[in-house]
């Protein structure tokens, strides 16, 4: 975060501060995890969230400007012509991924322990610390709610073995070791209109199939853990005949998972990831579920991910809340302190109701 030294050629004076800790300055999130978790659930989160708030005010700004001027840029073949389809990102990325893992936002909420010892208040703990992530970086909070949703697809709809294999690499704190995860949903005959969806899905055997036909957008699509709606029969129309399949970027004996990567999508807003547009071709994917209940399953992963934007959008207004005040209260105008005009007041507090309540605790807390 950059910190201003006042002096005679700057716009702001000595009463300037910004913010060292975003959790240590925010009384209304500390409150609200002291109203809703348990005294020992808190006390046992306070540490993560602590230092969640010092990196998010301290290092995550850089790293979310350079990630997000210099995107993720597709490598499709090789000097020889080979197809790789390697996306590449800055390193600013995957630190921040890195941070993510180690604040143990996803460790409070799918690691066996927290989940036995806390099995009512995963979502608060977890969202806790995510929250406080977001004020600094929401183009990665993409891949982590995607990451999410797919510990959550494979929590409740996946076999033993895979639960076994795959949560593991999500709850992890260890870089090295994290699978994220990615949803394939949206195609070019549907759209928004999933039910005009026409991806294919040939049985191999068991539950084994090969899926062919083209993705319009896919989420994260980096991501080592996929789930991809298809068709197993194309008379079967609408989303009554759409099933769900776990899809993984690598094949159990090591060898890559037929896909082609035609192009990175081009966006207004969280530029910092990777979206693109996939050709499935031979793509091996595993049956998850009963057939035709795919699009049931995947509303659990979507329905999440209305959370995750929801506690983004919260959270960037929080930020933009606490920069123009702290800019106001290290501003002169007018023969003093910018704060102190009325009409500037007025205008804060006028923002929509649940960014006007940060604002009335902010001014509450400069008297």
């Amino acid at each position: 975060m950059t910190h201003y030294q006042a002096d005679k050629n700057s716009v702001l004076n000595s009463n300037y501060k910004s913010s060292k800790n975003f959790y240590s300055s925010d009384l209304m999130l500390q409150h609200f995890l002291k109203q809703k978790l348990s005294q020992e659930a808190f006390q046992a989160i306070t540490e993560k969230l602590q230092e969640m708030g010092e990196v998010a005010a301290v290092e995550m700004d850089g790293l979310s400007l350079k990630a997000d001027h210099s995107g993720p840029v597709l490598k499709k073949r090789d000097a020889w012509g080979v197809q790789l389809d390697q996306i590449e990102f800055h390193p600013a990325y995957h630190r921040l991924v890195e941070i993510a893992v180690e604040s143990g936002m996803f460790t409070v909420k799918w690691d066996p322990k927290w989940r036995k010892q806390f099995p009512d208040q995963r979502h608060q703990l977890s969202f806790g610390i995510s929250s406080i992530y977001g004020m600094s970086e929401s183009g990665v909070y993409c891949p982590l709610c995607m990451t999410d949703g797919v510990a959550v697809l494979i929590d409740r709809f996946c076999d033993e073995n895979d639960k076994k294999r795959l949560l593991p690499a999500i709850y992890t704190t260890a870089f090295s070791e994290m699978k994220t995860g990615a949803m394939y949903l949206t195609e070019k005959a549907g759209g928004s209109d999933v039910g005009a969806n026409i991806v294919l899905a040939e049985k191999i055997e068991g539950k084994t199939y090969s899926l062919t036909g083209e993705k319009w957008f896919c989420s994260n699509a980096n991501g080592a853990i996929a789930f991809v709606l298809a068709r197993t029969n194309p008379d079967k129309k609408g989303t009554g005949g759409l099933s769900i399949f776990l899809v993984e970027k690598e094949l159990p004996d090591g060898t890559k998972n037929p896909m082609d990567i035609i192009r990175l999508k081009e966006k207004l807003g969280v530029r910092s990831m990777a979206s693109a547009e996939i050709m499935l071709e031979g793509t091996r994917g595993k049956l998850i579920g009963q057939e035709f209940e795919g699009f049931k399953i995947m509303t659990s992963m979507i329905n999440l991910s209305r959370v995750y934007n929801s506690v983004a959008a919260l959270s960037a207004s929080k930020r933009a809340l606490m920069e123009a005040y702290q800019f106001l209260t290290g501003r002169n105008t007018f023969g003093k302190n910018a704060i102190d005009h009325p009409l500037i007041r007025k205008k804060l507090l006028a923002l929509p109701p649940s960014v006007s309540i940060v604002c009335k605790s902010l001014l509450k807390i400069g008297q």
